[in-house]
């Protein structure tokens, strides 16, 4: 585990997680949606949230916003929800364990062991 600093809160990461050199190769990676923020009412949908750091970058800008922060991978959830606690006010966000698909399949993540991201495919055959 290590520590990553989003959007001014220090929040956890898995070791190796490509999120600090995102943040030096493309200087806005983390701060777009965060100086969009204070601009959006309502809630907020964040698919594939990872360790919440998009989350968490978005809630520190604006924490009245509601954010849902969806991440089906065993290994990244535990340290979304591990992450949320630290924000500003955690109760605006909920995170939910689940794969978005709008196929009745089965669900494979697909892991980039270099990187530590994934991504989601389909299987033939029903859930």
């Amino acid at each position: 585990m290590t520590r990553i600093t989003v959007n001014g809160l220090t929040i956890n990461a898995t070791k190796n997680h490509p999120l600090q050199r995102f943040q030096k190769e493309f200087h806005w990676y983390d701060k777009i949606l965060s100086n969009l923020a204070p601009l959006i009412t309502g809630n907020i949908i964040d698919i594939g949230a990872n360790i919440g750091d998009t989350t968490i970058a978005i809630h520190q800008a604006n924490p009245n916003l509601h954010i849902y922060a969806i991440e089906p991978d065993p290994e990244f959830y535990p340290i979304l929800t591990s992450n949320i606690p630290l924000a500003t006010n955690p109760k605006n966000i909920t995170p939910i364990k689940a794969f978005i698909n709008n196929q009745n399949t089965n669900n494979v993540i697909t892991k980039n062991k270099e990187n530590h991201t994934g991504h989601m495919t389909t299987a033939n055959g029903p859930t």
